[in-house]
């Protein structure tokens, strides 16, 4: 071999090498971090830390959970607190945040942690790689009504469920609500879960309540829900429809809903 084709065997083994290096470091992951977050000190002196965590990675996380640190006006350390995303009831699972996906988190303190003297906060985010959920669910409808009751402002958040899986979702559904104020930040979040089997093309109401004691009023929301192994396709989101009386909740729900598989309903007409 002359001293030239040597010359351009090594060359192409080194561009060999730094393409495999490059993949190496290209290597697909989870990145889980809290896109946003605000608090409040109510009268009592308790501290609310409501936020959010975004799957900023291509690979699905779980087992997610996060870890506040308290600082004072002058950043001296006061206390620390823990909490995990929730899971589902009775299954002992965790959520699946999927690439792109958020979820919201609170923690509530008690005065006796020192809150009189919390002045801002920073987070850790500890995360689990895992694999993927199946697009099962699609939210064709959703809404929150926002009322007062008392001291707090109550969110009632409604709509409908359709499971869009070829089987039945046997597990139950998780729906995750985060309220948030004009400015875009979370000031509130609510969890429920639904006991209910889904057949495939089923489409089924949900009905549930967030309390903010913020004195920022909500002003839109965002919704996702999950089975043990089924998620929904695209979160729901929409503004929060402003102040009404609370006798009215349940008859405008309920009409909503039913105008909501009435829809769906002629879809399926339309397209058989």
């Amino acid at each position: 071999m002359s001293a030239r084709h040597a010359l351009i065997v090594a060359l192409l083994i080194a561009v060999a090498c730094a393409f495999a290096s490059f993949s190496q470091l290209a290597k697909a992951s989870a990145n889980v971090i809290v896109v946003s977050h605000s608090s409040y000190r109510d009268a009592l002196n308790d501290y609310w830390v409501f936020g959010e965590v975004k799957n900023a990675g291509n690979v699905p996380a779980t087992n997610i959970s996060l870890s506040a640190s308290f600082y004072d006006a002058s950043d001296n350390f006061v206390n620390s607190s823990n909490t995990a995303i929730a899971g589902f009831y009775g299954l002992g699972q965790s959520i699946v945040l999927l690439p792109g996906a958020k979820a919201p988190f609170y923690m509530l303190l008690l005065p006796q942690s020192g809150t009189a003297n919390f002045d801002h906060c920073g987070f850790a985010v500890l995360f689990e790689e895992c694999a993927s959920k199946n697009m099962g669910f699609q939210v064709p409808f959703s809404q929150c009504a926002r009322y007062q009751s008392g001291p707090t402002e109550n969110v009632n958040v409604s709509g409908a469920i359709k499971n869009t899986a070829i089987v039945p979702i046997q597990e139950g559904v998780n729906f995750y609500a985060t309220l948030y104020d004009s400015t875009g930040t979370v000031i509130g979040y609510g969890y429920m879960y639904k006991e209910e089997n889904l057949l495939p093309g089923e489409v089924v109401a949900f009905n549930f309540q967030v309390t903010t004691f913020y004195l920022a009023q909500a002003a839109n929301f965002t919704l996702t829900a999950q089975s043990a192994n089924y998620a929904i396709e695209g979160e729901s989101n929409g503004i929060v429809i402003p102040e009404f009386p609370s006798f009215l909740i349940l008859p405008l729900f309920m009409v909503a809903t039913l105008l909501a598989v009435i829809v769906y309903k002629k879809k399926r007409t339309d397209i058989t």
